[in-house]
């Protein structure tokens, strides 16, 4: 594993191509799912970040970094509809890596069933998904609740599909802003939405958290990771992230299946990341308990000036 580049990431292709040898990889959800589709493709492949071309064109009817488009809307519908939809897969040139992306506007319909059915013959071995802002934003004034009923539901049928080797994830809605941009993502009729959205997400990212457990399923708290990144990296509609942010999600991705699957990570890796996330780490394998060596190297320092000082003791000042 090469050390920290400039922008302070830690893996680089080599290690990536290593690690998710002969893994299936799939990701269900929005365009910001697709950035991380994305993302990790590239990172299989070069050790670079995606381009602001790469990242924000929605739609690429031919190939992106050698994957191939399976399944794809017709050019007459809109992007931003309901019935829009987008199956992308890379596969390595060696055939040890498959990398898969659905594009979904809903976190349970016909259209998941689907895909939920198809992992009964091809199981996968991490599933990644998270369609929100779809759900909440596109189907009336009762989608919060149809969502999280949703939710249950597609949470319920992941366990029935999927076999105990394979893993669910569900990435929380990472941070919208105040105000967003209009008609670059909440069309004309659903404008009203951009001001409470955020409370919206907020609230949405801690019930479904909730039903997570419950289903005995992960969730990636991105929302949580990316705000020291808003002002920066969080793109000017208030909804879409830059490469580096994306990259930033990857990492946590992966350290979560370095995890998960009892794989070794170098301490310096680790105090890099608990830097980055302030220290907040969720880890069950890793020795996430542990503080990082430059912690404990100003901790030493810190107790040996106290040991060298001299404390008197407080006056008593209702002595007479």
């Amino acid at each position: 594993m090469a050390g920290a580049d400039a922008n302070g990431f830690v893996f680089d292709a080599e290690t990536v191509n290593q690690f998710l040898r002969n893994k299936h990889v799939v990701f269900i959800g929005d365009s910001i799912v697709r950035g991380m589709y994305k993302d990790l493709v590239l990172l299989l492949q070069e050790d670079r970040l995606l381009t602001n071309n790469e990242l924000e064109k929605k739609v690429i009817r031919g190939s992106f970094m050698n994957d191939k488009v399976i399944s794809l809307t017709p050019p007459h519908e809109k992007v931003s509809g309901i019935n829009f939809y987008e199956l992308r897969e890379y596969r390595s040139a060696d055939g040890f890596h498959l990398v898969q992306y659905y594009f979904v506007t809903k976190c349970y319909y016909d259209r998941v069933e689907g895909i939920l059915e198809s992992f009964l013959d091809e199981p996968p071995d991490i599933v990644v998904m998270n369609s929100c802002l779809w759900d909440i934003s596109r189907y009336g004034h009762r989608s919060e609740e149809d969502y999280l009923t949703n939710m249950a539901t597609v949470l319920k049928r992941m366990q029935e599909v999927l076999p105990p080797k394979s893993m669910f994830l569900w990435m929380s809605t990472p941070p919208v802003s105040s105000h967003i941009a209009e008609r670059q993502f909440l069309r004309e009729e659903i404008q009203f939405l951009s001001l409470s959205l955020r409370k919206c997400v907020l609230e949405i990212n801690h019930k479904v958290a909730q039903l997570i457990v419950q289903y005995g399923f992960d969730n990636l708290d991105v929302n949580y990771y990316l705000r020291p990144l808003v002002q920066e990296h969080r793109k000017g509609d208030g909804v879409h992230w830059d490469s580096v942010a994306h990259r930033h999600i990857t990492e946590l991705l992966l350290l979560f299946l370095y995890d998960s699957w009892g794989e070794p990570l170098k301490e310096s890796f680790l105090d890099i990341m608990k830097m980055r996330t302030n220290m907040r780490l969720d880890l069950k394998h890793l020795a996430d308990q542990k503080q990082p060596s430059f912690v404990k190297h100003q901790l030493r320092y810190l107790n040996e000036i106290a040991e060298g000082l001299q404390f008197n003791p407080p006056c008593n000042t209702n002595k007479k």
